[in-house]
């Protein structure tokens, strides 16, 4: 969730300056998070008791998030946060988890836009797969396969592939004619 306030105070500060400096952006994106993590633990606070929530609350948490997972994306989460915190595995299963694990989860949630552990592994492989060229971007001639894997013929993706070079072009173009 966007913290309009501190967005505004940042704009107004950056009027002031007409630049960025490191520091500004380092400040911005740290006081940032830090406004974000303190969201967090008054989401976990009220809904935590004695140090703990019930998991169907990190549930809630997540989807307030504006992340949509399933009980196997949850459990796998829940399983990767014990592994990385290093919890015991406790007898029935956990039915709470502390603040720790909470912020293990959203912050992985953030960290990969949403995925978790294997489904960001899958995605990151399929990327690869296609990346013939092993460079780190898709290249017209790799968007092809792709497009096509992707249920578009192979005409339509030749006409998406011409699209988006068109619209790199103009976009570039653009940036080109605002340099003095």
């Amino acid at each position: 969730e966007v913290d309009d306030e501190l967005v505004k105070g940042c704009s107004k500060e950056l009027e002031k300056m007409k630049m960025l400096s490191r520091v500004y952006v380092f400040d911005f994106f740290k006081a940032y998070e830090d406004k974000v993590l303190k969201g967090l633990e008054a989401a976990f606070l009220s809904r935590a008791h004695f140090g703990a929530v019930q998991l169907r609350h990190v549930q809630d948490m997540i989807k307030e998030a504006g992340y949509i997972i399933t009980p196997e994306d949850f459990q796998e989460l829940l399983d990767e946060a014990a592994r990385y915190l290093d919890i015991p595995e406790k007898k029935g299963g956990a039915r709470t988890v502390d603040l720790s694990v909470v912020t293990f989860i959203m912050d992985a949630l953030a960290d990969r836009e949403g995925f978790t552990n294997s489904q960001f592994e899958r995605c990151k492989k399929s990327f690869e797969h296609f990346d013939v060229n092993g460079n780190g971007r898709l290249e017209d001639h790799e968007l092809i396969p792709l497009t096509t894997w992707l249920g578009f013929c192979s005409t339509d993706a030749r006409d998406l592939v011409r699209q988006a070079q068109e619209l790199v072009r103009s976009t570039a173009q653009r940036e080109l004619e605002l340099i003095p």
